[in-house]
C-alpha cells in the first residue's frame, strides 16, 4: 500500500472535488428566460425525470418541474406532461412527493410543449394548481 504525503493528499482531494461538480455543471447548461416566471434551470435528471427550478412565490422558495421521460433527450422534444412542487407551504388538500423526496403540500400539473425538437427550443409552459385545470401559461426563451 502506498503511503501518500500532505501534498498529494490535498491535490487529490482537490482533482476529486472538482470532479464531483461537473456532472452537475454539465446538466445544468440549460436555462430559460420567461417575462412570468423569470430564469428557468435545467437542474439534474433523477433517473428518467428532469429537474427543472424557477424561483417560487414565497420568499426564498423554488419551484421543481418535474418532467419525467425528457431526461437525456435533447433531439425529440414535444409536449412532456409533469408536476411542480413548491417548497412552501401551501393550500393543497394533499402532499406530494417529488422524484427527489421534496414534499409540499402547494404543487400542480405542469405542461411543457417545446417550439423545436431540438435544443435549444424555446417553450410554453402551462400550470395548474393541486391536481386541477391549467390556470397559468407563460412562454420561455433560450438563454
Amino acid at each position: 500500500m502506498r503511503n501518500f504525503k500532505l501534498p498529494e493528499l490535498k491535490s487529490l482531494a482537490c482533482a476529486v472535488a472538482i470532479t464531483g461538480l461537473l456532472p452537475a455543471a454539465a446538466m445544468a447548461d440549460e436555462s430559460w428566460v420567461s417575462a412570468q416566471y423569470g430564469e428557468i434551470i435545467y437542474e439534474k435528471d433523477i433517473g428518467d425525470t428532469a429537474v427543472f427550478s424557477m424561483a417560487g412565490g414565497h420568499p426564498g422558495s423554488r419551484v421543481y418541474i418535474y418532467l419525467p421521460g425528457l431526461t437525456g433527450n435533447t433531439t425529440d422534444r414535444g409536449e412532456v406532461d409533469g408536476y411542480w412542487i413548491e417548497s412552501a407551504p401551501g393550500e393543497c388538500a394533499t402532499e406530494k412527493t417529488g422524484a427527489d423526496g421534496l414534499q409540499s403540500n402547494l404543487w400542480g400539473d405542469v405542461q411543457i410543449e417545446f417550439e423545436n425538437p431540438g435544443n435549444p427550443s424555446g417553450f410554453i409552459m402551462r400550470m395548474g394548481s393541486c391536481g386541477g385545470e391549467f390556470t397559468d401559461e407563460a412562454w420561455a426563451d433560450p438563454s
